[in-house]
């Protein structure tokens, strides 16, 4: 049997469609607004990640551009008076002096501690009190003359 409908009930029919497609339309509209307002607190997050890796990968290239030191210590014996300072003439750059920091008359031994660039070259000096006549500041070239640090912890002692 064949349905047959008005002018009236096909309008309304029209009309319900209408409106179930547009409803369905704005809530298809609202949930694809928020997946992608999801996905723009990810692409904000990775981009202060990305912001965050870059300022890093700057202080470590900046670290690395550091030049090493060495804390160099030892002793300095056989000088003709009591020991005072040793000083390192670097090669390049400026030259480093070490205080004693323990040192006796007799048998004139003492010890130094300094921080010199590891893997630098240095001439070595050394300064006493006393000399021959046992009077006024005496300089002597340490040996050895050249000392080369390598590594955090160099150990190395000295004589005249």
């Amino acid at each position: 049997m064949p349905v047959t409908l008005s002018n009236r009930e096909l309008a309304l029919v029209g009309v319900v469609v209408i409106v179930v497609v547009i409803g369905a339309g704005l809530f298809h509209d609202g949930s694809i607004k928020g997946v992608y307002q999801s996905f723009s607190s990810t692409y904000s997050r990775d981009a202060d990640l990305a912001s965050q890796n870059q300022q890093l990968q700057n202080q470590l290239a900046a670290l690395q551009g550091l030049r090493k030191v060495a804390l160099v210590h030892g002793s300095i014996s056989n000088t003709q008076g009591t020991p005072i300072a040793i000083f390192f003439d670097a090669q390049s750059g400026p030259s480093l002096s070490s205080a004693i920091i323990q040192g006796s008359s007799y048998p004139y031994v003492a010890t130094y501690q300094v921080y010199l660039g590891s893997g630098l070259t240095y001439g070595v000096r050394i300064s006493y009190n006393g000399g021959l006549l046992g009077v006024g500041i005496q300089t002597c070239a340490g040996v050895p003359v050249i000392v080369a640090p390598t590594g955090t912890d160099y150990t190395k002692n000295f004589t005249c």
